[in-house]
């Protein structure tokens, strides 16, 4: 009877501080990167794309709003970054 209690009194103290451990971590963030072809394109796409994570519940922050870029001899683009 002693080691039945001492087990489940040992368990519970587990169970109770990895449910603190797992309450206690941060939440993931994740990200979206969208990449345009045009400028026009990308400020028409980022406010859809927005919406689009705010629909769901989600806190959409743009973190880069369409930057352009040019890589080598590839055609340029125009990259915007969210978070939610």
């Amino acid at each position: 009877m002693t080691l039945r209690r001492t087990l489940v009194g040992g368990l519970a103290t587990v169970g109770l501080a990895a449910g603190l451990l797992v309450s206690a971590a941060p939440a993931q963030a994740a990200a979206w990167g969208g990449n345009f072809s045009s400028r026009i394109a990308c400020v028409a796409g980022t406010p859809a794309k927005v919406a689009y994570y705010a629909s769901y519940g989600y806190k959409p922050r743009v973190a880069t709003y369409c930057e352009y870029h040019k890589i080598g001899n590839d055609a340029p683009f125009w990259y915007t970054e969210i978070r939610y």
